[in-house]
């Protein structure tokens, strides 16, 4: 992260805030949580499960009714979980048919649980100065935006890299190609009715404020933000070819959010493990919730699971941890 001023930390915080406060229509793409005695909704990401999706130990259809007996009821999906890898790592980067995404759409319905969203990702890059590079990007995210729209999603999230080298002024080249690069994405959808969800999701992504600025400047109405609690590694401009003797450097993670937190309109939960009282061991989560609650934000919080053992078991004590924490702050409000 370049080394920003309290001064313009401040502006980007305000000007986030503004956008948060403005009733833009990208409040229609996602649901609110509006029960009464209820902050958030929780969410599942089929991310969760992606080691045994992979395997092929369970199947995508099985997720709406594993979602409905934890008693969450909103989907977030994640393109490269959708088929196991028995056929080859290159399926993670295609489409299954049109006919999967009929079936899963009938088993969230049977299931009675929503497709929220639709996660797509790859070794691709909007931001870049190479026109074919950018095309390659747009036709692989375009290649599920009827698989969002037949599931029933409202966002489609595109993941955002930046392939400029290293050097003085990347951040502001970064800012113009990924603004040219998203600008494309969101002509190219303009008739899909969804939304267009960028992320922290390493290397330039990660920063935060330079992913506030992004999202502050272009001031699209259908371009969204999804929060990822964990995302804050900076060094790894592509995760999909990292170099895995590169020391990590990160941002800071509570800084971070709350930078970002005031333009969410989706918020990825990462956990791993669980201590003796029920939290997740590596980030402190009650401030994290204090953070999220203090920026307005009432959407879902997603579950996203990456911990050792067995994901199910995993995925439990999340909702637990995130049923504990929106009774105390509820409490408070």
């Amino acid at each position: 992260m370049p080394d920003y001023t309290r001064r313009e930390l401040t502006r980007l915080l305000l000007a986030a805030a503004a956008v948060a406060a403005s009733p833009a229509p990208l409040a229609k793409a996602f649901a609110a949580a509006e029960g009464e005695g209820e902050l958030f909704s929780i969410a599942l990401a089929s991310w969760s499960f992606h080691m045994a999706l992979w395997r092929g130990e369970m199947e995508a259809g099985e997720l709406p009714g594993l979602a409905k007996s934890l008693g969450v009821e909103a989907l977030e999906w994640t393109s490269k979980t959708f088929r196991p890898l028995s056929g080859g790592r290159e399926l993670m980067f295609q489409a299954p048919p049109a006919a999967f995404f009929n079936q899963l759409r009938a088993a969230a319905d049977d299931a009675g649980v929503s497709n929220q969203v639709l996660g797509a990702g790859g070794p691709y890059y909007l931001a870049t100065a190479d026109r074919t590079v950018l095309n390659e990007a747009l036709d692989f995210f375009l290649q599920y935006v009827e698989p969002a729209q037949v599931l029933g999603c409202n966002v489609l999230r595109a993941e955002l890299y930046c392939d400029l080298p290293q050097g003085p002024g990347r951040e502001g080249e970064a800012k113009k190609r990924a603004m040219e690069g998203l600008q494309a994405l969101l002509d190219k959808t303009a008739d899909s009715g969804l939304v267009i969800n960028v992320e922290n999701h390493h290397g330039v992504s990660s920063q935060a404020a330079w992913l506030a600025d992004l999202i502050v400047s272009m001031d699209h109405p259908r371009l969204g933000l999804t929060v990822d609690t964990n995302n804050f590694r900076i060094d790894q401009p592509m995760p999909y070819r990292a170099d895995p003797d590169q020391l990590p450097r990160y941002e800071d993670r509570y800084q971070g959010l709350e930078i970002l937190m005031p333009l969410a309109n989706w918020v990825s939960v990462k956990t791993y493990a669980f201590d003796s009282t029920g939290y997740e061991a590596s980030m402190n989560y009650p401030r994290i919730m204090d953070i999220i609650r203090a920026s307005g934000y009432r959407g879902h919080l997603s579950i996203e699971y990456e911990g050792a053992g067995d994901p199910l078991d995993g995925v439990r004590k999340s909702v637990e941890m995130l049923d504990k924490l929106q009774r105390h702050f509820f409490e408070e409000a």
